[in-house]
């Protein structure tokens, strides 16, 4: 799971396993990180940092950053993604969706000042649809939630209850909660 993380001083970059464990910061010293992207087949994250107004690209594990694009100083990128060879990103101030290649040339607006305030820009690609994790079959075998983890490992988890989490009763099953095939 990756996120991006804005505190008063520093923003981040920062990946955890699927239980929301293990942190790892990945990319360090960011103004306003708004927008984030992950490339999985060629193992590239992309973010757009609205203060700074850049976009930026790393490898998966935060090595080798380097700026794609340096907007305008009333530029407010809030969101992107990379799809088809190219790099968009939305931009509230300049109230568009806009895509660049790659090595940051051949900046294009597209569309014409219909996008005010567009947050989110996402595509979709079933280029990853058969893989499995230990999730994959009867839910892990898990009563309720069952979150992926490396190594084709994983854990069960159950609902909060007014009291807070809940354990786990036998590593599978929540207390009254039964496997039932999904």
């Amino acid at each position: 799971m990756y996120i991006t993380s804005r505190k008063i001083d520093e923003g981040r970059i920062l990946r955890y396993t699927m239980d929301g464990k293990n942190e790892e910061v990945l990319v360090s010293g960011l103004s306003w990180p708004s927008g984030l992207d992950i490339d999985f087949t060629n193992q590239i994250i992309y973010w757009c940092d609205s203060q700074s107004d850049l976009i930026e690209t790393a490898d998966i594990d935060g090595k080798n950053r380097r700026t794609v694009w340096k907007g305008i100083s009333t530029s407010d990128q809030f969101d992107v993604a990379a799809h088809g060879g190219f790099i968009y990103w939305t931009d509230w101030s300049q109230k568009g969706l806009f895509r660049v290649l790659p090595d940051g040339t051949g900046r294009t607006k597209l569309g014409a000042d219909l996008f005010l305030g567009l947050n989110d820009i996402k595509f979709f690609s079933n280029a990853n649809s058969n893989a499995t994790t230990a999730c994959t079959g009867h839910n892990g075998q898990c009563s309720h939630f069952c979150i992926p983890l490396p190594g084709r490992r994983r854990t069960c988890e159950c609902p909060d209850s007014a009291n807070g989490s809940v354990v786990l009763a036998n590593g599978n099953n929540c207390p009254g909660g039964k496997f039932t095939s999904v």
